[in-house]
């Protein structure tokens, strides 16, 4: 069973879902950019250090079009890190058509969930010390959902500010007391996946983990 965790890694975790697969094709096409500005700043800072006049010149200090390229191409750089962020939050949010719904409610310490009214269940942190076990992230109850099914979480609290994330779903909503947020997703790799909540929640908060296998 693929399990997210096993393989160490210094980046993204590995991707279980296309919102995930957006999130990390956004995060190289800025980094993209991010390098250009980088190199050219370190190459003009080390001109500048190692000679001095290279860069006093009459043209830089008081040059019209010199200051048109150095205004527009921070704002041409800005569009086109803003278009495909643009687009990736409505993917976010394009959840109309779902098969299946799923109440997540976040209680001090543990999560509860409903499936539409007839199965309801309680998950708490394992207890469970046996080899293989993986400690402090999965629970007693796994939250059960079929792969390629377009599926939409209705997030709430009971008490305080809870926050259901799953990383490597690209999954991150706050569960709110009163107020019934929304997420959509498709999980396209069966598996294991874990996550926390990443709110400040309390004393137990640490203690509080997701576990989500997906069949």
């Amino acid at each position: 069973m693929y399990c997210h965790t096993l393989t160490p890694r210094f980046d993204f975790l590995d991707s279980g879902s296309y919102i995930m697969d957006g999130i990390i094709s956004l995060n190289d096409h800025i980094m993209y950019y991010e390098l250009i500005v980088l190199v050219l700043v370190i190459w003009m800072l080390t001109s500048i250090f190692i000679k001095r006049n290279s860069f006093i010149l009459k043209d830089l200090n008081k040059g019209s079009l010199i200051e048109i390229i150095w205004t527009l191409i921070p704002g041409i750089i800005l569009v086109l890190i803003a278009l495909p962020s643009f687009r990736l939050l409505y993917l976010m949010d394009d959840f109309i058509d779902t098969d299946l719904s799923i109440k997540v409610i976040g209680n001090q310490w543990y999560w509860s969930y409903n499936y539409k009214d007839i199965i309801e269940f309680d998950s708490y942190l394992s207890q469970d010390l046996n080899k293989g076990y993986f400690r402090l992230l999965d629970t007693d109850e796994h939250l059960i959902i079929p792969s390629n099914t377009p599926i939409r979480f209705l997030i709430t609290a009971s008490d305080v500010l809870h926050s259901w994330s799953l990383p490597a779903l690209g999954i991150k909503m706050d569960a709110i007391p009163g107020r019934l947020n929304q997420v959509g997703l498709e999980i396209y790799r069966p598996g294991l996946y874990f996550g926390q909540c990443y709110e400040i929640c309390g004393i137990n908060h640490a203690f509080m983990p997701i576990t989500l296998r997906v069949v």
